[in-house]
C-alpha cells in the first residue's frame, strides 16, 4: 500500500500543545469573564450571566467534544490496524470511478445521518 506521510517532524505534538493551551485558556477565562460581567452588570445573576460567558462555555464544550471524538477515532483506527492519521492512502485515486463516487455518497449519507441525529437530540 502506498502511503503519503503528511506529518512533519514534531508537528503532531505542536498541534496537540496548541489545542491543550487553548482549552486551558478557555477554562481559566470562564470565571474571569463571569466575574467581569457580574461587575459590569449588577442585575446579571449566576444563572443568566450574559452571552459572553455562554460563548466561552460553548467553546469549552466544543473543544472538549472535538478532543473526545478525535481520541475515540484514533483508538478505533489503531484497533482496526489501519495506517496512522498522518498517512493518506494514495490508492483512492486508482479505484474505479463508481467506487469513488460510492464512497463520496456514503460519506455524505453519514454526515446527513449525524446531522439528523443531532437535531433529534436537541428536539
Amino acid at each position: 500500500m502506498r502511503v503519503l506521510n503528511m506529518n512533519g517532524p514534531g508537528r503532531g505534538t505542536a498541534e496537540l500543545w496548541k489545542t491543550v493551551l487553548l482549552f486551558v485558556i478557555l477554562v481559566l477565562a470562564w470565571p474571569v469573564v463571569q466575574s467581569a460581567v457580574g461587575s459590569w452588570d449588577s442585575t446579571s445573576g449566576y444563572v443568566d450571566p450574559s452571552i459572553l460567558v455562554l460563548v466561552v462555555l460553548a467553546l469549552i464544550c466544543f473543544f472538549g467534544m472535538v478532543f473526545l471524538s478525535w481520541w475515540l477515532l484514533s483508538r478505533f483506527w489503531a484497533m482496526f490496524g489501519l495506517p496512522r492519521f498522518g498517512g493518506m492512502v494514495l490508492q483512492f485515486n486508482e479505484m474505479a470511478l463508481w467506487r469513488q463516487l460510492g464512497f463520496y455518497w456514503l460519506c455524505y449519507a453519514l454526515l446527513l445521518l449525524a446531522g439528523v441525529g443531532c437535531l433529534v437530540a436537541v428536539l
